[in-house]
């Protein structure tokens, strides 16, 4: 029972929360049970916000005004950051001391990183609420518009897959608006659209798309050659959370188990409603983890109960 009202709980819920039980067992064995703590919530919080909104009704045009107030914030600090202050004293951004920078240069384009704390989680769950609430008109093209701002390969490639399926004649020209716009201003303003395109192209270009690749490769045979047989099963890397290989972090902490959870939970959840946002939610955590930030566990968890949860 959940403020009042009592938690509908299919089979599939007792096999996933069973399967948890086990899998923290498991790891006990193997990991601090600090580690085991944090990985958990990282990987797992989705499952609190799941069983929440199986009570709590969110409502469509709830959803639909959130995004409004996401994108001015995110557009914003977009402003600010490459103007008047340093990214730095914004909260979801490392101090400019720290030996990580996610800092550019003076005279480059400084990406937000707004409510998701990553250009990547935040510019790719616009995209996934997009798909939600099948909104129109200007907050569609602030979205999209907030979405580029972001400058997020992940978050482009999710956008362009949603235009693709969703809003095939917007796609169509919304590129030949940007061809045009590339051929009319860069004749004029020729080193700052060359600026643009080449930033663009670090972000979707093919080199950076070959080279992702040949870099997850490498990736994937350096962590599974130091693994040993019970950690395929159970995970048992601490430490791995983030980085730039979502699934991959989450395979080294959670192991087979884990990953039959997840497949467990979408499964026996998934249907016509909710079918395309959590694919657009999955294959944008293919690079950076963007479902097991907390804005993403959030989304995920809303998603997995939709069916009955979102009203028009």
């Amino acid at each position: 029972i959940l403020f009042g009202k009592r938690i509908r709980i299919s089979n599939s819920d007792w096999l996933l929360l069973f399967g948890l039980v086990f899998l923290l067992f498991s790891q006990s064995f193997i990991k601090d049970i600090g580690i085991i703590i944090i990985d958990f919530r990282f990987y797992f919080g989705w499952v609190v916000f799941y069983f929440l909104f199986k009570v709590l009704v969110v409502r469509e045009d709830a959803l639909s005004k959130v995004l409004v107030p996401l994108c001015i914030m995110t557009l914003v600090e977009a402003a600010l950051i490459n103007t008047v202050i340093h990214a730095s004293v914004l909260p979801n951004f490392p101090h400019i001391d720290a030996p990580v920078s996610d800092f550019v240069s003076a005279g480059n384009y400084q990406r937000p990183y707004s409510f998701g704390a990553s250009a990547t989680v935040g510019s790719s769950l616009l995209v996934v609420l997009l798909a939600i609430t099948k909104i129109q008109g200007w907050r569609f093209l602030l979205v999209v518009t907030t979405v580029f701002v972001f400058l997020s390969g992940t978050g482009l490639a999710i956008l362009f897959l949603f235009l693709l399926v969703m809003h095939r004649k917007f796609a169509i020209q919304m590129s030949l608006l940007i061809f045009l716009s590339v051929l009319l201003f860069g004749s004029i303003f020729h080193d700052e659209v060359q600026s643009v395109i080449n930033a663009y192209n670090d972000r979707i270009g093919f080199d950076y798309i070959d080279f992702l690749i040949d870099f997850k490769l490498s990736q994937i045979q350096e962590h599974f050659a130091g693994m040993e047989w019970y950690m395929f099963i159970t995970g048992g890397l601490g430490e791995y959370r983030g980085g730039d290989f979502g699934f991959l972090a989450f395979f080294l902490a959670n192991g087979i188990i884990g990953f039959l959870l997840i497949l467990l939970v979408i499964l026996s959840n998934i249907n016509r409603n909710n079918a395309f946002p959590l694919i657009l939610l999955v294959l944008s955590s293919f690079h950076y983890p963007v479902m097991f930030f907390l804005p993403g566990q959030m989304i995920f968890g809303l998603l997995l109960s939709m069916p009955r949860r979102i009203q028009a």
